[in-house]
């Protein structure tokens, strides 16, 4: 069940020590990586003076971009085998002016230095090969309601997945798993395709969501794990009860919502049984298996199997804000087990206590931190299993970098929590936490020319022209650290950078990516005219901008046709963010004063200025986009260290179980308990 290696590595590292010191190595001392990973926000794109484009990128990758389509970029950013470059020969003596030369085709050949940055992004870029399931196992109909194609795979995988992994478990470990805990199960795909058929696992699904958890429920029934609640009533008998309770203004008990035992687990939570009444007399349930029923039964669980040998699906109604799982272990596992254990041979006492395996799929944010930590944190969880997504949700462990590289403005909409240190957010692990660093300068505001400076012959890392930092790697003497202004500890990702760490552009087809390259530019677009008219400030060109001079105007979701055309893009933004919410804000007011009044005319004039651009735009999104995967990269190899650095951990490994094209965030984050802990 183990992979080979514990982590995904790229086809140049063979050793799981020598990649993560590299990746830290790049990731921190490459500035173009990082200005490219957080220091930039597309929507500043036509606000800066010198632009964006001008700013960031060398003259010889601008020139060479003019000569290539979009898509002939993101080809060779992403699929392109770069060893043709070198086998053409392609090296000759140019006059001066000449920045770069002619293919066979007549297209301008790639700046080397743009060669060697796209392969020492690619060089530490995950392993995303996925394996497919050999099984003829196929998940019936019933279990796949609700679902698409995508979730589908997601589910019929993982399920299959996390079945082999708990039965490895239970053949390798002393201390069985009993029980699956569904961190964020939400409307229960996942647990329910592991309760029933072939696998008949035992499953907690916590959820924070009443109404989801009652859709869950009733999708039970529809994929018949649960037959629907049977009510029979001696209606005579009914009637005679409500006209008298009419009769005295009282309103019949039984109209409201039949009272379920709490699953809101705080901590003075109880069952409290109600006491029969003579309506509850008249009124006789006859049910096979109730969704209410198979939950009372479960409530403090039992570690046998029924005797029909299928799984069990409790539903705990649970907000999860840390990851001590106790308050939840206790109100939904209660075992057997004497209070004195002693006299008990060693093997039956552990029989009888739960086993707990933690599994979440597409885990948002923070709260795949705290399924991890939920290994450490309980006796009875034993193994994790864990796919997680949505990096901008995490927050920040550490406070922000004193230096921000490239100055351009913050995103404000997020500095407020950009500045809260948070112990549960990243890093998690003490190796990042603690990794001490150089802080980089500032690209030039020209762009100049992108240097390759080598990095140091006694270095296992060393790689020709690379783009790493030219300090030494000796370790500073300790008080010499602490008085270096130069260096800082810790490893940051600011939200810019995890916002684009979720995108997938090896999946960009031409029709979904010329989508979004609209959606980008008439955003920035929109920011101009914001500044133009006054309702935002232009972003500094240097130096750091005081804090609270620019408000954010969060625009969020539009509908297609506000994508039309531009003026109907201003017009639906304009419209949306004047909605009163309990009423009208004061930017609502200002943009109809400002920007209501605009003709049609008036606002497509920026079209008219900027569209040459719009094509520089997409570049620099594709690049932010190609090299945000170092930023998952870290974000993976963080956790996986995490799960490396405890003691009770006897192992942890991180691997690929979707198909990359359906399912992006396709690798597992998953850590197995030593016995004895």
């Amino acid at each position: 069940m183990k992979p080979e290696k514990p982590l995904p590595l790229p086809p140049e590292f063979t050793d799981v020590d020598t990649y993560v010191d590299s990746l830290l190595h790049f990731g921190t001392s490459c500035t173009l990586l990082r200005t490219l990973c957080g220091g930039i926000h597309i929507n500043d794109f036509f606000n800066r003076d010198p632009d964006l484009y001008t700013q960031v990128l060398p003259q010889e990758w601008r020139d060479y971009f003019k000569s290539v389509e979009i898509f002939e970029l993101l080809d060779l950013l992403m699929r392109e085998d770069l060893e043709k470059f070198e086998t053409q020969n392609f090296e000759v003596e140019t006059k001066p002016e000449e920045n770069s030369e002619t293919d066979p085709r007549g297209k301008l050949q790639p700046p080397q230095s743009l060669l060697q940055y796209i392969k020492d992004v690619r060089r530490h870029l995950l392993n995303r090969g996925f394996k497919p399931n050999t099984s003829n196992r196929k998940m019936d109909r019933k279990i796949a309601v609700g679902m698409n194609v995508k979730k589908v795979h997601e589910v019929e995988n993982f399920s299959h997945y996390v079945d082999g992994l708990t039965s490895t478990i239970n053949e390798d470990f002393e201390h069985k798993i009993t029980h699956l805990v569904d961190f964020g199960a939400g409307v229960n795909y996942l647990g329910r395709a592991l309760a029933s058929q072939p696998y008949n696992r035992n499953i907690i699904a916590i959820e924070s969501r009443a109404h989801v958890v009652e859709g869950a429920r009733k999708m039970d029934v529809l994929a018949k794990i649960t037959e629907k609640t049977v009510v029979m009533r001696n209606k005579k008998e009914w009637r005679k009860i409500e006209e008298a309770e009419a009769l005295n203004g009282t309103r019949p008990a039984e109209k409201e919502t039949p009272s379920k035992p709490s699953m809101s687990l705080g901590a003075n939570a109880s069952i409290t049984p109600t006491t029969p009444t003579d309506r509850d007399l008249i009124h006789k349930e006859k049910t096979k298996r109730t969704p209410d029923e198979a939950t009372i039964q479960t409530v403090r669980a039992k570690l046998e199997l029924p005797k029909n040998g299928q799984g069990t699906i409790q539903y705990v109604e649970h907000l999860i804000k840390k990851s001590n799982l106790e308050e939840v272990i206790d109100q939904i596992v209660s075992p057997p087990i004497p209070s004195d254990t002693s006299a008990m041979p060693n093997s039956v006492a552990k029989a009888q206590e739960p086993g707990l395996m933690v599994i979440s799929l597409h885990s948002c944010g923070n709260l795949l931190h705290h399924g991890i930590r939920t290994l450490t944190a309980n006796p009875s969880v034993r193994a994790v299993a864990l796919v997680g997504c949505c990096y901008n949700l995490m927050t920040e462990r550490l406070n922000p970098p004193t230096y921000k590289i490239p100055f351009l403005r913050e995103h404000p909409r997020l500095e407020k929590t950009s500045n809260i240190g948070d112990a549960d957010g990243f890093p998690m692990s003490t190796r990042f936490l603690e990794y001490r660093h150089k802080i980089l300068p500032p690209i030039e505001a020209s762009g100049g020319a992108y240097e390759t400076p080598s990095f140091p012959t006694s270095s296992p890392f060393n790689s020709p022209a690379s783009c790493y930092v030219t300090a030494s790697t000796e370790p500073l003497e300790a008080e010499e650290e602490e008085e270096d202004d130069d260096y800082e500890t810790g490893i940051r990702l600011n939200i810019t950078a995890r916002m684009m760490s979720v995108q997938a552009p090896q999946n960009w087809t031409p029709t979904d990516s010329s989508s979004f390259f609209k959606r980008h530019f008439y955003r920035a677009l929109l920011q101009r005219l914001f500044m133009e008219k006054g309702i935002l400030e232009p972003p500094p060109s240097t130096g750091t901008r005081p804090p609270g001079k620019t408000t954010p105007i969060i625009i969020g979701t539009l509908s297609k046709k506000c994508y039309a055309t531009f003026p109907t893009y201003v017009r639906g933004v304009v419209a949306k963010l004047s909605l009163p919410s309990p009423q009208i804000s004061q930017t609502a007011l200002l943009l109809q004063q400002k920007i209501g009044s605009l003709s049609d005319p008036e606002i497509q004039n920026y079209i008219t200025r900027f569209s040459a651009r719009k094509k520089e735009l997409s570049i620099i999104w594709s690049l932010m986009a190609f090299s945000a995967g170092i930023v998952e990269a870290m974000v993976l190899i963080d956790r996986w260290t995490f799960l490396k650095e405890q003691d009770c951990v006897a192992d942890a490994w991180v691997e690929a179980v979707f198909d990359y094209k359906l399912s992006p965030r396709n690798l597992v984050v998953v850590g197995l308990k030593r016995d004895g802990y």
